[in-house]
């Protein structure tokens, strides 16, 4: 028979493990996007090079498969308790990132090698760069990166390895490296975010143990005999303040950004569901800006990380001084992505505010030598906004707001998405 401390550590490692399977559905919401759009403009640019009996039905099946994979991501975050079924939810990631692989590597098999050679290099990079950007996707789970690069990498090196030309073999062997070196760096990196989850779990254990400190210290202090509870009153007092001002000081860590020193992920996710309640209760509208710093990669490639973490902090202490209403949250979504909350606030108001903000951050006039765009750092937004009701959830916000900032970024970047006609943000700044 199992004891209580046996049953807290299966429920929390069953917790932690639920909480890694929502971190691969989380993501994956963006690479199947990057996926798609991957297998669309490979396809255009190999029509007319390789059969197109081949290349039509793979498009085809290849984009319904993706189709059937964001539907997994919606009911996943339809469904209500993630936490009893994350293994079944975990196969059925997996399932899917085996068959897109296997699609990947398939069509290396059937079309390679082409008579053009830039066609063939144009194969190698595809699928090796979609392997290499699933990297931060998929390495919560070793199993789904494994089975997406060993289905798609190991056919193209396979292909390859078997021609006769010697640049061609060459190609298959730097894949081979290049698989072994990518399956390396997923376990790296594999370790430090099962470790972030983890302790993420010791903190709310901590918070928990000091809670049951303080009902401990209340309990004793109930006990003790009068005359000595004056004696000791003093005491527990300041040990009961040092508890709670621990507790305070934890909690608020928990929720905080370590680099840029506001609201972390965490933080954002608790503050959405209780204001997406709370706008279920008033019937009011709630709106979400979601904006992201324009080549911050090209930034820190150039720049440094140094440098692109001060980019980050001073683009972060800009938008929480612009975001100044009372209810407003700013919060670091992830990487150089930020979230603003927005209560109380419609489509207009929160368009208004992102404009705001877009303009702050330039205002900055922080040098930015390898965008495409502006000689100094920029920012793009999505904003949407829904009048909840019980039959919505919050990721269907996020989901919109997403989109609303690849939006923003396809027409160009350093814009708001939607944009409000000019007459109407004359109107709404005047008031």
């Amino acid at each position: 028979m199992e004891t209580t401390a046996q049953v807290d550590i299966k429920k929390k490692d069953r917790l932690i493990k639920s909480k890694e399977v929502e971190i691969l559905y989380d993501q994956a919401r963006v690479s199947y996007l990057a996926a798609q759009s991957a297998a669309l403009l490979y396809i255009f640019f190999l029509w007319g090079q390789a059969s197109t009996s081949i290349l039509l039905p793979w498009i085809i099946v290849f984009s319904l498969l993706n189709i059937v994979r964001y539907g997994f991501v919606y009911a996943y975050f339809k469904a209500e308790d993630h936490s009893k079924n994350y293994k079944i939810w975990l196969y059925w990631f997996w399932a899917g990132t085996t068959l897109s692989g296997a699609m990947w590597g398939g069509l290396a098999l059937l079309i390679l090698p082409l008579q053009d050679p830039n066609y063939t290099a144009a194969t190698i990079l595809v699928i090796s760069g979609l392997v290499g950007g699933t990297l931060g996707t998929y390495a919560i789970s070793r199993l789904s990166y494994l089975s997406y690069s060993s289905t798609s990498l190991l056919p193209l090196m396979y292909i390859l390895l078997i021609q006769d030309e010697t640049a061609l073999k060459l190609f298959g062997l730097i894949v081979l490296v290049y698989y072994i070196f990518m399956a390396v760096s997923m376990f790296r990196l594999n370790i430090m975010m099962k470790k972030g989850v983890n302790l993420q779990f010791e903190n709310i254990d901590l918070l928990h143990q000091l809670e049951h400190d303080k009902e401990t210290i209340a309990a004793i202090n109930q006990e003790l005999d009068i005359e000595k509870r004056k004696d000791t009153e003093k005491e527990l007092l300041q040990a009961k303040n040092k508890a709670e001002g621990l507790a305070d000081v934890l909690s608020m860590l928990s929720v905080k950004d370590a680099l840029t020193g506001i609201t972390n992920r965490r933080g954002f996710d608790e503050y959405l569901a209780n204001a997406w309640n709370r706008a279920i209760r008033n019937r009011s509208s709630i709106s979400l800006i979601m904006c992201d710093v324009d080549f911050f990669k090209s930034y820190n490639d150039y720049y440094g990380h140094v440098p692109g973490d001060d980019v980050l902090k001073r683009i972060a202490t800009a938008i929480d001084n612009r975001a100044r209403r009372g209810n407003d949250l700013v919060a670091r979504y992830g990487g150089e992505e930020f979230a603003i909350i927005l209560p109380d606030a419609k489509i207009d108001q929160g368009y208004i505010i992102a404009e705001q903000i877009r303009l702050t951050v330039k205002e900055l006039v922080i040098p930015h030598e390898k965008s495409d765009i502006d000689e100094h750092v920029t920012i793009s937004l999505g904003v949407a906004s829904v009048i909840p009701n019980m039959d919505m959830h919050s990721p269907s916000l996020i989901e919109q707001a997403d989109q609303a900032l690849y939006s923003a970024k396809e027409s160009g970047r350093n814009r708001v998405f939607p944009e409000l006609k000019q007459d109407k943000v004359t109107v709404l700044k005047d008031q």
